[in-house]
């Protein structure tokens, strides 16, 4: 696991990389005489501000930097955005110190004065970035049941008591009636969690029409039965890697076998499902529609095929020449494996993998510590690859 300070060095990167361009050091009254380091700071906590809002929001980067309040007469407000999807109104308050420091109490009494002077719509004692977003904050103070939630974002642990104890009062005063406000703290952890999980897999969430298929309910859900080529192609366009991520290797490209299967799904398509193993999927939940037992649509959440990632990367490659006849199908099988509480779904990738020639090797790509590398690795700029096909 990186140290603090290397966690602080990888936020910093992505701030930089990210933010800078558009985020430019101000010139005022009494930075005159600003070393370029103390304008770096300055710029990293409006990053700060505006990435908090982005992770919290989902928004762009140029979105949440366009949200950035900080100024003379903030109110302690460094960033604001409605957010109407989470119908929240967010404030956020942002400290970067290397050491880890905390907005102090008289900071954070600010940002509650500022709060409650936006509440009471007292705008003129606001700078001109706030007034700019009158439109938008408006409309959340007249949306019923928005909430207010304030982020402080620094790279500590945790806040003080004194702020603490003002925020938790503020809260419980905005609260008497209904739940309309929360605060939260978000330090380096919760920070450095963000830049990781960006670099996470995709979940691949899709639909595909089983013909001639049957099922099962226990132990477990599972579904087998035809899938034409062309679907299965477009399932691999669409989602690319992320539909192998469970998988022990992705597909390895046109060389020696899965020539075969381009030629052959491109050139004898009725014979297809013949001379095909299949492949096996496993997905999160699977929900049938009300099809019958000749043709159905199967929702599937957190789909992974765990083996055929070769049959299915020659068939997308074999698209590239043309479309493929819809009599070209092969045999699939779909198994609901949950949430992931147990271990079937590693289960399922040994067992149907070993059935082929694979090296040891290859279940490196089974190992959620190699993932975790390869993501803390991406969120420093570093490429790790741990699985051969890569």
């Amino acid at each position: 696991m990186p140290t603090r300070d290397e966690k602080i060095v990888q936020i910093e990167a992505a701030l930089r990389s990210r933010f800078f361009p558009n985020v430019p050091k101000i010139i005022k009254p009494g930075r005159e005489n600003w070393s370029e380091d103390q304008h770096d700071l300055d710029r990293f906590s409006r990053s700060l501000a505006a990435y908090a809002l982005a992770s919290q929001c989902e928004l762009d980067d140029t979105t949440a930097i366009g949200a950035i309040t900080d100024g003379s007469n903030d109110g302690g407000i460094d960033a604001l955005y409605f957010d109407r999807v989470g119908n929240h109104l967010v404030l956020v308050q942002s400290k970067f110190k290397r050491g880890g420091a905390a907005p102090a109490q008289e900071e954070n009494l600010k940002t509650i004065n500022g709060v409650k002077a936006l509440q009471a719509r007292q705008f003129d004692q606001f700078n001109e970035a706030i007034r700019n977003r009158l439109d938008e904050i408006e409309e959340a103070l007249d949306t019923a049941g928005v909430k207010l939630m304030l982020l402080l974002a620094f790279l500590g642990d945790e806040v003080g008591p004194h702020v603490t104890s003002d925020l938790n009062a503020f809260q419980d005063e905005l609260n008497r009636f209904s739940p309309v406000m929360e605060w939260r703290a978000t330090g380096l952890e919760s920070i450095y969690g963000w830049l990781v999980a960006e670099q996470a897999p995709a979940t691949v969430n899709d639909q595909i029409i089983l013909e001639n298929w049957a099922g099962f309910t226990a132990p477990r859900k599972a579904f087998y039965g035809q899938i034409s080529a062309a679907t299965l192609a477009k399932l691999v366009v669409d989602h690319g890697k992320a539909l192998f991520e469970r998988n022990i290797r992705h597909y390895l490209g046109s060389i020696g076998v899965n020539t075969a299967i381009e030629r052959t799904v491109r050139t004898r398509p009725g014979d297809f499902f013949y001379l095909n193993n299949g492949i096996t999927a496993v997905a999160e939940t699977i929900t049938p529609a009300p099809g019958n037992s000749l043709r159905c649509a199967f929702g599937l959440k957190n789909l992974s095929i765990v083996n055929g990632a070769q049959t299915a990367g020659a068939i997308a490659t074999a698209t590239l020449a043309g479309d493929i006849s819809p009599d070209a199908k092969l045999l699939i099988t779909i198994i609901e494996i949950g949430n992931g509480v147990d271990d079937i779904g590693l289960r399922i990738t040994r067992a149907r993998n070993h059935q082929n020639v694979v090296r040891g090797v290859d279940f490196a790509a089974l190992d959620p510590n190699q993932e975790r590398l390869r993501q803390e690795l991406a969120a420093a700029g570093i490429t790790y690859f741990y699985r051969p096909a890569d």
